[in-house]
């Protein structure tokens, strides 16, 4: 049976339990895979745990190219129905005290919350934006509609998309921002954390063996405040005169049985199948979005759409997602935006390939009752 069929087959079953339960398949799924994660709302939630922490201070390293020019920042939505709902930051410049109607600069950063796009607006985006000083003002557009963005946003975008077509570097980046906390681990010792911005909202990143914030590798431990002050000043790295261990820090890091402290294992995001043959032929419209170079691709088939990635040539892994049986099946959405929706709040930078078809042209395998494959 070839993924056609089987999709065929999977929607047939669920129209027989009745029309309101076709593409309750993947919503269960999805909301499943938040659950998981403490909940599906990543940014307000994470937003909690790091408030009040201390900006990044001093003059951006942009200083050094000679940009002076003063300039206030935009947080807007993405103007583009074919990505992941998702926002950007902006800058405009600011002459004779005067807001200018044109883009001096464009972030290559989105976010996928709007919460966490203004916290790195205000406290992280000046050397991304190439600012040699703090901007006037920071605004944001909550109340703007992607289908009826202003010039400015229109702008912005443009030259975000020229920029990405560009370099395909990864923007999910994660960036931490202002001075290191010290936090105790009861009978263990002491670890330095910092805020980081990640696509999925503000993480903890500990100071790891090589005095780097890393949110997977092991904390480096001291013994007390007083050894864990002394480091971090001899390397150069600024501390908060507190000592404090946020409560979802402190369920992350683990012992080991060796007596190391270590960073918990993170569940994936997503399951994927086994590399799948297919065709993939481009379309003879005349105006092809362009390829932002997502992490994942949404694209249409004959009974809804999926979501994939390129392996090889010839070859992707489609989204897995666990049904309600507990059994797993290749993802189906009932529509584009459903998937783009879905994929932004899991965390995921996704975009609809309207200009790619692609077709699956070999059997794929059901996962086997010992669970999904990666």
């Amino acid at each position: 049976m070839n993924m056609r069929e089987v999709v065929r087959s999977t929607l047939g079953r669920m129209r027989d339990r009745g029309p309101e339960l076709v593409g309750g398949i993947v919503r269960v799924g999805v909301e499943a895979i938040l659950e998981a994660h403490g909940g599906a709302d990543f940014g307000a939630k994470e937003l909690a745990f790091f408030a009040g922490a201390v900006a990044r201070e001093g003059v951006s390293a942009a200083a050094a190219h000679g940009l002076t020019q003063r300039a206030i920042i935009r947080v807007a939505p993405i103007p583009d129905a074919t990505v992941t709902p998702a926002w950007f930051v902006f800058a405009l410049p600011v002459e004779r005290e005067h807001v200018q109607s044109r883009v001096m600069s464009v972030s290559p950063r989105i976010w996928l919350a709007p919460q966490v796009a203004w916290v790195y607006a205000e406290h992280a985006a000046r050397d991304d934006l190439e600012l040699s000083s703090a901007p006037y003002l920071i605004s944001a557009e909550e109340s703007m509609s992607r289908t009826k963005p202003d010039e400015l946003t229109k702008q912005a975008w443009s030259k975000w998309v020229e920029q990405r077509r560009l370099s395909s570097s990864n923007i999910a980046k994660d960036v931490p921002f202002g001075p290191y906390v010290l936090g105790e681990l009861p009978d263990t010792g002491i670890v330095a954390w910092q805020p980081v911005l990640t696509l999925q909202g503000m993480v903890a990143g500990t100071l790891d063996a090589n005095y780097e914030c890393s949110l997977t590798r092991a904390p480096l431990v001291f013994r007390d405040e007083g050894e864990a002050r002394r480091e971090l000043h001899k390397h150069e790295l600024d501390v908060l005169p507190i000592v404090y261990l946020p409560s979802p820090l402190a369920a992350d890091l683990d012992v080991d049985p060796l007596g190391s402290v270590i960073r918990a294992q993170r569940i994936p995001r997503l399951w994927f199948s086994d590399p799948t043959e297919v065709r993939i032929s481009r379309s003879s419209a005349p105006v092809q979005a362009p390829n932002l170079h997502p992490e994942l691709y949404v694209s249409e088939i004959e009974h809804g759409v999926v979501a994939w990635k390129p392996l090889d040539r010839g070859r992707v892994s489609f989204v897995r997602l666990q049904r309600a049986d507990g059994t797993w099946g290749t993802a189906v959405w009932p529509s584009t935006r459903k998937c783009l929706e879905d994929l932004g709040r899991l965390g995921i930078w996704g975009q609809e390939q309207t200009g790619l078809k692609i077709v699956p042209s070999v059997t794929v395998r059901e996962a086997t009752p010992s669970g999904p494959r990666l």
